[in-house]
């Protein structure tokens, strides 16, 4: 019910997607070029070293290869430019600090559209009241802010599964044709796995800092406690979710050689954040709107309106 409610609500509030998608433009432009003018002189060494040599016979014999001789010369090759950063890593030290310095403050600014989002959907559930993203994101900056970097550290340990995770596949993946075939499916189910459970430890966490107008640690708490309540019915949601998520995005990036990831990859946040807040709402048994002509009342408060009515007539 809260997935297919929040998939009715991102039809009503798609003009979100594009807003969010020239915030992220904007973002990626301004963190992205400091993160490319530190990389220059790290490209320069792998050039230096014959790094690109070798990835362009790695190009050119790319199709000629078989799926575990492709995966043994993909790990070669990546392996081959970690030992020569490895191996100038005095030189290449203040670059390296200068690329994750820009790379924590593009997470942060990244998350710092989830609050002016989930204040925008909040106010046309509760109300049908339209904010602009923009007065939004101002109106919320300094909350934003300390909300981005705090998810930045909690779901720091998530993303590091993962890599790490990412790390042992590819390895696995050179052990044989079967492990070859089986390594992308093992590394896909982890994934969804640690993202879903993510998903579900902070899905109230944003809906707690817009509704309460608390602190961040204190709505973080709330969050938690809320979900707590539902969290395998969140869960069993936020994984049909993730793999929705994953199935349309690749689906339609191999089809359209990546254009339509400029709306589906936006279109997947908005709808996140629009579920976190159905979650939330239907949580604390709040009504809210979908749209003009249709409120959802929760079962819960449904019965006790019912229980308030049947008192008077007594």
């Amino acid at each position: 019910m809260a997935l297919r409610n929040a998939f009715r609500l991102l039809g009503t509030n798609f003009s979100l997607v594009w807003k969010n998608l020239a915030y992220k433009l904007i973002v990626f432009a301004v963190f992205g070029g400091i993160m490319v003018a530190f990389g220059l002189h790290i490209v320069e060494t792998l050039k230096s070293a014959g790094f690109f040599d070798d990835f362009s016979e790695f190009w050119s014999n790319m199709f000629a290869m078989s799926t575990l001789e492709f995966n043994i010369a993909l790990v070669d090759l990546l392996n081959s430019g970690a030992d020569i950063v490895i191996s100038n890593l005095a030189s290449l030290s203040l670059n390296l600090i200068g690329i994750c310095v820009a790379f924590i403050f593009l997470c942060v600014f990244v998350n710092m559209a989830q609050l002016p989002m989930t204040d925008v959907i909040k106010g046309h559930m509760s109300s049908l009241t339209k904010f602009g993203f923009c007065g939004a994101y101002l109106r919320n900056f300094w909350n934003s802010l300390k909300q981005g970097i705090v998810l930045f550290l909690v779901k720091l340990p998530f993303w590091a599964i993962i890599v790490v995770s990412g790390y042992y596949v590819l390895n696995l993946m050179t052990l044989s044709s079967i492990w070859a075939i089986l390594s992308p499916m093992l590394f896909a189910l982890i994934a969804i796995i640690v993202i879903s459970i993510q998903n579900t430890v902070f899905a109230c966490f944003t809906p707690c800092l817009a509704l309460h107008n608390c602190g961040v640690f204190k709505a973080l708490n709330m969050g938690g406690k809320t979900v707590s309540k539902r969290f395998y019915r969140t869960w069993s949601n936020n994984i049909v979710f993730v793999v929705f998520a994953f199935v349309i995005n690749f689906v339609c990036a191999r089809y359209t050689f990546g254009v339509s990831l400029l709306v589906t990859l936006p279109a997947t946040i908005v709808m996140n954040t629009i579920f976190n807040l159905v979650v939330y709402y239907e949580s604390q048994g709040m009504r809210y709107y979908i749209d003009s002509n249709t409120i959802i009342y929760s079962k819960e408060f449904s019965e006790q309106d019912k229980a308030k009515v049947a008192k008077y007539v007594i």
